[in-house]
């Protein structure tokens, strides 16, 4: 067979003449003669030179294995001299990437030129076989044979070239291979830190693919985990670290997937097609033609349309794929190919603690957010299963510090700058905090420029020429109140460590409180370790001398029970040596015990940093600063100072709106809010959870999800909601119940989950939901919407256990009315009861009022006003003192200040009710009513003189002809009989001093509710109190199971007949001994309709 004739030989032979004529291209251009992207069948063939003869057998894999296999080998660990794979790079150069017209002005790709002459290059390629491997053409008879030809050609010292590949690529033999992985693994675990676990995988399988080639690709891999942990620095290094240490000539490639989500995005890869005018090689295919060997990324694969990924799965299957547009082959069989993703981690999460999944299997079934479908298709799926699953874990503070140290010293080393750059640990830590609320690897060097050119953007503005010349040194430091929220009495537990290391650390760090415990102890409490601020864990040694050495896989199977249950706490050991096992892959760290003794500050950085890190990711925060400038010498030191930690908002969610969200940050204060003692007090321990979380999580306690506000209307609940918001400065939602409910099925349940959904978005932050009675009442009721029960209770255990910053207070006038489990623990299980504002809260309210409107009233007055508002809510006496300045600028029009009798009437008003100016009353009926309410005023101060009676009236107010207001002081005990006889009595003496009017009239009906407030009280004190003296301390109204006999029912209407009587005959007997009091009375009530509590006092001072 003649060498023309041969497959292999054929394609090797091509890849030549394609070499040859970018060879003399590239000396073209060298020389400067015309050149550039021309019609290729018009260059000119060189002479073959010996670069071109080992670039073509790269690019010939099933050739060069022959060549390998005689050195135990592998095509793919072949090492070339270093200016073939510079050849390449010419050939990338040269090879243009779109078509162009040829003499014919027919659109052609370069290829296709290249080939329609290609017979022309055997007049230099036969004597080349013939004088240099001294065979002629026809006699080669097999590939082996060639292959035989180009060994005696390159042992013969005639080429300098081939003596270095031979030199490069002795037998292999294991010790090589040995030398190899260690290095690679070695330069892997250096660029790719906290993740030894995917390093080692990744090391594996090159030994794998070192000694058995598949003929489709070196390896495939499948990288996934959330962004930002490391799996696109780990190809690139992967790549890096083939070519830099091993001299295999490795590229790197990045394909972002997001750039070919359209349905014609495959011919992106694979190339356009020769019948587009102006058509373009493929970006995949032409990478590999130029460069067999590459790493190839592909990022974020679930992000590609369906037809890209089904162009792939025949360079999967067979290892080759054909550009559209030349129709070259790629051969991938020395690639190696990375496929990266984010999908599943909702999934990987969820199974902590059940187990590991299988990786194929969770993405298989993965599907992008809103889509209904599996992003990634089942082909794509069970090829990528003939390659390796690497899952990469989330990055840990100490992970990300290291990274950070490292990423800054390839700044510096990689970077000019005319003063020496000097940072320190917390310059690291500021790279971090920089990026919150979602810090990663890849944004470290970005964000180190930014603090940078803000660094001395702030420097060229302080400093004058002067100083800026004498600066040979800057030093960058983050300021120590960054870490101020965090601070606090931490508990570090330590597992197994030397009594000296313990004492070490006490002494260093006096603010921690450090706990040393047995490995025994510790898996015991295992489920307490997330209260922990970190775990240090010593391996190698014993806790003392009566102990035993732990053995590693007893430490492994220790740390794995206690990473269950850490929650973000850092895992530490404490080890002299790496370990170099999967088992231990869950530690944060490794730190050796001299750098624990020699620098412990390290140790309380990551403590702290890590603190910082873990509030910022759960309350979404973004890190502020200032530069602060400090010059000393020729070290000019920048600090950044005044750090604030704010939340972030989504713009999806800014779109979307925030349901009852108030724009501007409430201004009351607890401060602000009169009375309501009790209710600030336990609101103080509210503010103290949500201003510092972190002090119940390190104690293991789950900060609840609300507290519920109770009590009448009108005492403040909405105002304290407020003030919690504005104590805090969070963002406050203020929820209407009314706009909630709603008449389709599950709407209000829908509407529930929308408001803390959107809160979950803005966290944190805080509800207040008024009236929740109104959405969460009993479900064993009528008509009860439990869906929309259910969904709030199960928001409120779902805050608790994710720890969401998310914090509910619901306010309600009727507690009774409320769902039970909405009170269980964990919930709304913090009941504030607000009360009526007592006697010394309405007189600072007062207090308060006049010193805002400039209104003179003395202590007296001020009392009198906190004794006649008794039983006024604090909206009510909001009310009144609307009205009375109304009232003041309608009938002074704003010239005079406000009097007494405006506040007088104010209050009254507000808390009984305006003057019924519409009812007439004649003479004789405003003298009846005049009598009637002077007997009750009568009777009331003489059978109660501890009672206070601050108002009395005859004006029609709320469908009362009259009445008399009395309280009792609140400091006094339980109601006694005799005070139940005197209400009796009180209530009967009104139609009694009737009779003194002189009007002559027949008994009438306007008694009728004195007489049964009257009955009532009897019927209390026969039926409920056991008062009565006859029936005895048996109260019937116990007794509703035991159906009463007819002379039972019969006695108690008997009793109740009598104490209402004996307070009738009471009431007439005090009116006959009181006359002439009664008649001044009743003259001043009709004379001024309404009496004062200190016109009340006049009338009796006398008495």
């Amino acid at each position: 067979m003649s060498l023309y004739q041969h497959p292999v030989l054929e394609a090797f032979l091509r890849q030549l003449y394609i070499a040859n004529l970018v060879d003399a291209e590239a000396v073209m251009q060298y020389t400067k003669q015309p050149g550039g992207h021309r019609d290729p069948s018009t260059w000119d063939v060189i002479g073959i030179e010996d670069v071109q003869v080992l670039s073509a057998l790269l690019s010939t894999p099933v050739l060069a294995e022959l060549w390998a296999k005689r050195l135990r080998r592998t095509p793919a660990t072949l090492v070339y001299p270093a200016v073939v794979y510079r050849f390449r790079e010419t050939m990338d150069t040269i090879i243009p990437q779109r078509s162009f017209q040829d003499k014919t002005d027919t659109t052609k790709d370069w290829f296709r030129c290249a080939f329609e002459v290609a017979e022309r290059f055997k007049r230099v390629f036969e004597p080349f076989v013939e004088f240099k491997l001294g065979c002629k053409c026809n006699a080669v008879t097999s590939p082996e044979h060639f292959i035989d030809l180009l060994i005696q050609y390159a042992s013969s010292g005639d080429s300098k070239l081939f003596a270095e590949f031979i030199a490069l690529n002795p037998p292999r033999s294991l010790a090589d291979i040995k030398a190899h992985i260690e290095q690679l693994e070695h330069y892997l675990q250096g660029r790719v830190l906290g993740q030894s676990h995917a390093v080692r995988t990744v090391v594996r399988h090159e030994l794998a693919s070192g000694c058995i080639d598949n003929g489709r690709q070196r390896a495939i891999f499948t990288f996934v985990g959330p962004s930002g942990v490391g799996k696109t620095e780990l190809a690139r290094s992967y790549a890096h670290a083939l070519s830099d240490a091993t001299g295999s000539g490795y590229r790197f490639r990045e394909f972002s997937m997001e750039a070919y989500a359209d349905d014609k995005a495959y011919m992106k890869l694979t190339g356009s097609g020769s019948y587009y005018t102006d058509s373009a090689l493929g970006d995949l295919t032409r990478h590999v033609q130029c460069y067999p060997r590459s790493v190839i990324l592909f990022d974020e694969i679930e992000k590609a349309h369906p037809s890209v990924i089904q162009s792939m799965l025949s360079m999967l299957d067979s290892g080759r794929m054909t550009d559209i547009t030349s129709n070259e082959v790629a051969d991938f069989s020395q690639t190696i190919v990375i496929f990266t993703s984010n999908l599943g981690q909702a999934e990987f999460n969820k199974a902590t603690g059940m187990g590991e999944l299988d990786v194929f299997d969770v993405l298989r079934q993965a599907k992008r957010p809103g889509d209904s479908q599996p992003a990634l298709t089942p082909e794509l799926v069970d090829r990528l299963k003939s390659g390796a699953a690497i899952r990469f874990k989330p990055l840990s503070a100490s992970t990300l510090l290291a990274i950070a140290e490292l990423r800054v010293r390839d700044y510096l080393q990689a970077g000019f700058s005319v003063v020496d750059l000097d940072f320190t640990v917390d310059f690291y830590a500021a790279l971090l905090f920089a990026q919150l609320p979602k810090p990663s690897a890849r944004g470290i060097q970005g964000v180190a420029n930014n603090l940078l050119a803000g660094a001395k953007r702030d420097m060229f503005r302080q400093l004058t020429s002067a100083q800026l010349q004498q600066i040979t040194q800057l030093q960058l430091h983050l300021d120590e109140s960054c870490y101020e929220r965090v601070r606090g009495s931490h508990k570090v537990l330590l597992i197994n460590c030397p009594a000296a290391l313990v004492a070490h650390l006490q002494q260093q760090l006096p603010r921690y409180e450090w706990q040393a415990i047995s490995l025994v102890a510790a898996l015991e409490l295992k489920h307490q370790v997330s209260q922990y601020a970190a775990v240090l864990i010593a391996a190698g040694v014993s806790a003392d001398s009566s102990s035993a050495t732990p053995e590693l896989a007893e430490l492994a199977a220790a740390i794995r029970q206690l990473h269950r249950f850490a929650d973000g706490v850092p895992l530490l050991m404490v080890a002299e040596h790496t370990i170099d096992d999967d088992e231990f892959d869950l530690l944060d760290e490794v730190i050796s015990a001299a750098s624990l003794l020699a620098t412990p500050t390290r140790l309380q950085r990551l403590i702290e940093v890590n603190a910082r890190l873990q509030i910022g990711r759960r309350q979404e925060q973004r890190f502020d600063y200032d530069y602060h400038l400090q010059l000393d010498s020729s070290q000019l030191k920048i600090s950044l100072v005044n750090p604030k930690f704010t939340t972030n908002v989504s713009s999806s969610r800014v779109i979307a709106g925030v349901p009852g969200l108030l724009r501007e940050r409430p201004s009351v204060r607890l401060a602000d809010v009169v009375g309501l003692q009790r209710a600030k007090a336990e609101l103080q321990r509210v503010l103290g959870w949500l201003k510092q979380p972190e002090l119940l999580q390190r104690r293991q306690l789950a900060m609840p999800a609300g507290i519920v506000l109770t009590g009448p209307p009108g005492t403040g609940k909405t105002m304290l909601a407020k003030a919690v918001a504005g104590e805090t400065e969070l963002p406050f939602l203020n929820i209407n119940t009314h706009d909630l409910v709603s008449s389709v099925q599950h709407g209000t349940a829908t509407k529930i989950q929308q408001i803390f959904s959107a809160a979950r978005d803005i966290a944190p932050c805080i509800i207040f939901i008024d009236e929740i009675d109104m959405i969460a009442g009993r479900r064993d009721r009528a008509g009860a919407d439990t869906s929309a029960v259910n969904t709030l209770l199960t928001n409120l255990d779902g805050l608790q256990a994710a720890a969401e910053p998310v914090f509910v207070i619901a306010a309600t006038n009727y507690p009774e009315r409320l769902d039970p489990a909405l009170l269980r623990a964990g919930r709304l299980d913090e009941p504030v009861h607000c009360d009526l504002p007592d006697r010394a809260a309405r007189q600072a309210f007062f207090e308060m009022f006049a010193h805002r409107y400039g209104v003179q009233l003395s202590s007296e007055q001020l009392a009198d006003f906190a004794e006649m508002t008794q039983g006024m809510s604090g909206a009510q006496l909001e009310k009144a003192m609307r009205l009375c300045m109304l009232t003041e600028q309608v009938e002074q029009h704003g010239a005079a200040g406000l009097t007494i009798a405006q506040l007088r009437k104010a209050v009254t008003a507000a808390h009984y009710g305006a003057p019924l100016t519409s009812l007439g009353q004649s003479p004789q009926e405003k003298k009846l009513v005049a009598y009637h309410e002077a007997g009750h005023l009568l009777v009331s101060r003489l059978l109660m003189p501890h009672y206070d009676v601050p108002f009395a009236t005859i004006e029609p107010r709320n469908n009362a002809l009259g009445f008399v207001v009395t309280h009792k002081d609140a400091t006094l005990a339980a109601t006694t009989m005799a005070e139940i006889k005197a209400k009796i009595a009180m209530s009967m003496a009104g139609r009694e001093a009737e009779a003194y009017a002189d009007l002559g009239g027949e008994a009438n009906t306007g008694a009728a509710s004195d007489i049964s407030y009257a009955t009532q009280l009897a019927e209390a004190a026969v039926c409920q109190y056991g008062l009565d003296e006859v029936f005895g301390p048996v109260t019937p109204a116990a007794l509703q199971q035991v159906k009463l006999t007819g002379a039972q029912a019969d006695l108690v209407a008997e009793r109740i007949k009598f104490w209402v009587t004996e307070g009738q005959q009471q009431a007439a007997a005090l009116l006959a001994q009181q006359q002439e009091l009664l008649h001044k009375i009743a003259a001043a009530l009709y004379r001024n309709e309404s009496l004062y509590g200190d016109e009340i006092d006049e009338l009796f001072a006398d008495a």
